[in-house]
């Protein structure tokens, strides 16, 4: 059904072209007397309607081409993440491996200890390493998730289910700048705890203005701003954020999404994005 919405707009001209011509033959014997009147009003007819279907394959193709950009844009944002997500799960089961092979070897070594001054020195650093081990090992974790919004947010009590809104469309200013505003949900059972969080707009993007609230690190790209959230407790909804976005000239969408750590989180898979449909 998709290719019948977008073939309405060529539908709209032909038949705008189509009632012209119509006109122009019903009311050909009126410009009998002028002949070359008559040709250059068919001509007319004629160069307008090419060019109509001109400008509507070039604008399709445009958009088409913004669309894919887009996506390409979300795509390496997620490969980025991934790669940050598996070194973080890489050097986490490293630690925790050795951790393990340290308290076992603090037991070998107790059991071959003679004195007892020794023996209670090395199960304190046993239990400690221990402790350790546990602590880094998995366990319940907080998933964070990215929102614009207004979203669908039930009153408590209700058997409906909140729903994050990840794609929003929306007007481009007499600066050249789009409003956008957002909020970051945790709808896990565990509280997120000191929470480092990556604003993230696309390559191509700039700030209009500093976001408030946020700051610039000068060891990331210019297409990021930095924050913390204390803490956020299970089910519930951080402050609402806004920034003001430069989208690339003529961008019809453009990605904006989150990365984040934090103590007690989960290191996502893939970052929570949205996608903004430029309104002009």
């Amino acid at each position: 059904m998709s290719w019948f919405f977008s073939a309405i707009p060529y539908i709209l001209a032909a038949g705008t072209i189509f009632l012209s011509g119509f006109q122009l033959v019903k009311e050909w014997d009126e410009y009998e007397t002028k002949r070359w009147l008559r040709i250059s009003v068919f001509v007319m007819l004629i160069v307008v309607g090419c060019l109509t279907f001109v400008s509507l394959h070039l604008d399709n193709k445009a958009k088409a081409e913004e669309k894919s950009k887009a996506e390409g844009d979300i795509r390496d944002l997620n490969g980025k993440v991934q790669a940050a997500n598996d070194a973080q799960r890489e050097n986490t089961k490293l630690f925790v491996d050795s951790f393990g092979a340290m308290s076992k070897e603090v037991s070998n070594l107790k059991a071959e200890v003679k004195t007892e001054a020794l023996q209670r020195k090395l199960s304190t650093v046993e239990a400690e390493l221990q402790k350790t081990q546990r602590a880094m090992a998995p366990g319940p974790k907080a998933e964070l998730t990215f929102t614009f919004t207004p979203f669908v947010n039930p009153p408590l009590g209700s058997n409906a289910a909140t729903n994050p809104v990840t794609e929003t469309t929306l007007p481009i200013g007499s600066d050249a700048s789009v409003h956008v505003e957002f909020a970051v949900l945790n709808m896990t059972d565990v509280g997120a705890s000191d929470v480092d969080l990556d604003v993230v707009i696309c390559d191509g993007c700039k700030y209009a203005k500093e976001p408030e609230g946020m700051q610039k690190n000068a060891a990331m790209p210019p297409n990021i701003r930095v924050t913390n959230i204390p803490h956020l407790q299970p089910l519930s909804v951080s402050v609402r954020y806004s920034v003001d976005v430069i989208p690339p000239p003529l961008a019809r969408v453009f990605p904006i999404g989150i990365t984040y750590r934090c103590t007690n989180c989960i290191v996502p898979k893939g970052a929570p994005v949205g996608v903004v449909h430029v309104k002009y």
